[in-house]
């Protein structure tokens, strides 16, 4: 069994170039696109307050944590979604995390490297085993 080292497969989709070209492709989220400047901010404020930590071992507050690791990043995606749209658009976490990982697979793969790495592991013990 091997895990990823972030606390949610989300967590490695907080791009913020990626996340405005997907809510810009959405019908009506809306008017005017939303910047990738205004999603850093968004990201940049959510990732101190303590909400998006709850729940994990020893309750450590956003101070203590290691914000990329710890973030609940599906409910800051949740809120960022709501709020940048003024509420016209819920986020799917099948949905536009598939549209996410694919936009990244394309436009910035690196920020996948971490789980290429971590697939190429398995599968490769997957062969000699």
């Amino acid at each position: 069994m091997n895990f990823l080292r972030r606390r949610l497969y989300e967590n490695y989709l907080l791009s913020p170039a990626a996340i405005s070209a997907v809510v810009n492709e959405i019908d009506r989220f809306r008017t005017p696109a939303v910047s990738p400047d205004e999603v850093e901010a968004f990201i940049e404020k959510a990732r101190r307050e303590d909400v998006y930590y709850k729940n994990l071992k020893g309750e450590r507050s956003a101070e203590e944590a290691d914000w990329i690791l710890d973030i609940h990043a599906a409910k800051l995606l949740e809120v960022l979604f709501s709020s940048l749209s003024e509420t016209r658009v819920v986020f799917d976490k099948v949905k536009h995390s598939v549209a996410l990982t694919e936009w990244l697979i394309r436009n910035d793969p690196v920020q996948l490297a971490e789980i290429t790495s971590l697939l190429k592991d398995l599968l490769e013990q997957k062969e000699t085993g």
